[in-house]
């Protein structure tokens, strides 16, 4: 019996999460793999030269907030957000954009979901700094469980809006 296609968009997927799950994935022939990403902070190494010549697996190498929602194929059974605007020094330097494209990214990243003819699940990536907070007010158990209470910190900390970009998307 032969074993159902599954097809995966991986919505920044360059990075390095998006390319071990993209591995793992990739394992199973049966499997599809788009990745979309602007490779801002990943890059073609020799590991993801070897994933890229995979016959099941694609990329497109392109920013997800300046494509074409029709440009995007209807048929995936799953949709992983793994985009967003990281790093410090971005989160420093500009940290409204951060919100905003955050806020975008994931917008947009549930949009392609819902535009989907039969999707079975749409996954978002989130961080654990949502529970920055909590560790500061030693609210935060060990070891940790997604229940865990979400206390926030001071909103004086530039940091905080990628925290608070997270905590949108889980919413």
């Amino acid at each position: 019996m032969k074993k159902k296609l599954k097809r995966y968009l991986i919505i920044g997927g360059a990075g390095f999460i998006g390319f071990h799950l993209s591995k793992r994935i990739s394992e199973n022939t049966n499997n599809h793999i788009l990745i979309i990403d602007n490779f801002s902070r990943g890059s073609l190494d020799s590991d993801f030269k070897k994933l890229i010549k995979k016959k099941n697996f694609k990329i497109l190498k392109k920013d997800i907030l300046k494509i074409s929602l029709n440009k995007i194929p209807k048929n995936f059974d799953y949709v992983i957000n793994l985009a967003a605007i990281v790093g410090v020094r971005n989160v420093l330097k500009n940290p409204y954009k951060v919100l905003i494209l955050n806020f975008e990214i994931n917008k947009l990243a549930i949009q392609i979901a819902k535009n989907q003819n039969k999707i079975k699940k749409f996954i978002f990536m989130s961080t654990s700094e949502i529970y920055a907070g909590s560790l500061e007010n030693n609210l935060l158990k060990f070891p940790s469980k997604e229940s865990n209470v979400i206390s926030l910190q001071k909103f004086d900390n530039p940091r905080s809006v990628y925290m608070m970009s997270k905590i949108y998307g889980e919413i």
